[in-house]
């Protein structure tokens, strides 16, 4: 199966009223209303001149999420049905109001081995209004990375990765194995599209933004010192995998969103898949965490300092992927 991205993330949130300022204010997402026939209303979040690439729908009870995968057409969509039935999963085509929602010119959905929701789909529409965001900024790295990175919660690594690459055609970037194990896949030049982490529960660990200017990553991170102090789940630092500048704010939703910059780009013709010594440089000091978690991370960036690690930077990473 060839994934070309993933594409967009839908989530059901309540309220809508504090994810709009938030979204605009610290995000600098282009937002948009809509409501579906049974008169739900939504939030489409516009990261680029695609449609959405992050759709809320205002709900109950919260959590439940579907996550779109992009494929090149029709043909490839009716292939990856066949694929899918033939590896014994329970696929159904999408209703009309199911396709209007997400603006797409097809899509199928089923459950993967952890439970989450996942979209196959097709032609996600242009916005007929250019994309503007919420305030002056540079705008977003999507294109044909996709819209970001999402990273799940599964109860079964080995079980979730070897779905998302034997059956679905990732590809593995790399793996964590301490405090908790988690594996980065690819399926474009983007380190991860999907990530997994083993631990108990189930839900989004985090998606991530990344921005195409370094300043707008700070100007980003003013805001949440300013104004959402109480929300940031970890502190600004770098990644030593996909070398992302970033820092993890708390949403409205009860996920974090990493917001980021400055991500590598992942050549399968000479990428060699490694065991990270840990998922930071520096910083990402991760007060929203528990303090065991946060004592594991304190000990893996004393490593990194204490050898001398460090990272190369992208300073064209802003047009890749644009």
């Amino acid at each position: 199966m060839d994934i070309k991205s993933i594409g967009y993330v839908g989530v059901e949130v309540s309220p809508l009223a504090e994810w709009e300022r938030f979204a605009k204010r610290l995000l600098a997402c282009h937002v948009t209303h809509r409501t579906t026939p049974d008169d739900q209303k939504v939030l489409a979040l516009r990261l680029d001149e695609k449609c959405h690439r992050l759709l809320l729908l205002e709900a109950g009870i919260e959590g439940n999420a579907f996550f779109g995968f992009e494929l090149e057409d029709a043909s490839a969509l009716a292939e990856a049905k066949r694929e899918l039935e033939a590896h014994g999963m329970a696929v159904e085509d999408a209703t009309p109001a199911e396709l209007a929602l997400r603006q797409v010119g097809g899509m199928l959905h089923f459950r993967e081995p952890a439970g989450y929701r996942l979209e196959l789909f097709h032609s996600l529409q242009n916005d007929p209004e250019p994309f503007v965001p919420a305030r002056p900024m540079k705008g977003f790295r999507t294109g044909d990375l996709g819209f970001g990175h999402a990273v799940l919660v599964v109860p079964d690594l080995d079980k979730s990765r070897d779905f998302y690459c034997d059956v679905l055609g990732f590809r593995v970037s790399d793996y964590l194995l301490e405090p908790n194990r988690r594996v980065f896949m690819h399926t474009n030049g983007r380190h991860h599209s999907i990530a997994l982490s083993e631990r108990q529960g189930f839900g989004i660990a985090h998606l991530m933004f990344e921005v195409k200017e370094f300043d707008d990553l700070g100007r980003a991170y003013d805001i949440a010192l300013a104004e959402y102090p109480g929300a940031i789940f970890s502190t600004l630092g770098r990644h030593s995998n996909d070398h992302m500048t970033s820092f993890y704010i708390q949403t409205p939703g009860g996920f974090p969103i990493e917001y980021g910059w400055g991500g590598r780009i992942v050549d399968d013709a000479t990428w060699t898949v490694s065991n990270v010594f840990g998922p930071s440089l520096w910083g990402h000091d991760r007060i929203g965490a528990s303090p065991e978690a946060r004592k594991a991370a304190d000990v893996q960036r004393e490593f990194a300092l204490n050898h001398g690690i460090t990272a190369p930077l992208y300073p064209d990473a802003g047009s890749l992927g644009s």
